[in-house]
């Protein structure tokens, strides 16, 4: 399934240290300006940034997108519970490990999210 969704920039979201955010079907990229943004989109790595975000989509919507936060949240919150990092955390999430473990295959169209959940 491909997604449809929208890129934007905006100078003051998502939080510093973070480059882009997916919320729901818009996915906003952290930039100064639009040429910077343009510049941005345009290399390699926001190639790659944004195939990450395309993975997140396609999570939320095979997921249902309140059932993906829900999920979202909830591995991270376990992860801090367990005594992560917050980068630790971010990390474990089983969507981020999947959109990371993916980002630089542009054909990568089905999640399969839950294969990369880690126990303990």
């Amino acid at each position: 399934m491909e997604p449809n969704f929208d890129i934007n920039w905006c100078k003051h979201f998502p939080p510093k240290g973070y480059i882009a955010i997916t919320l729901f079907t818009n996915v906003i990229f952290r930039c100064e300006s639009q040429e910077e943004f343009e510049r941005l989109i345009a290399s390699d790595y926001g190639k790659g940034v944004i195939n990450h975000e395309r993975i997140h989509v396609i999570q939320g919507e095979s997921l249902g997108w309140l059932r993906f936060y829900y999920l979202y949240i909830n591995y991270y919150m376990i992860g801090r519970i367990r005594g992560l990092s917050h980068e630790e955390a971010y990390y474990n999430i089983p969507f981020e490990r999947e959109a990371y473990a993916n980002e630089d295959n542009p054909d990568y169209n089905e999640t399969h999210w839950e294969s990369y959940i880690v126990y303990d």
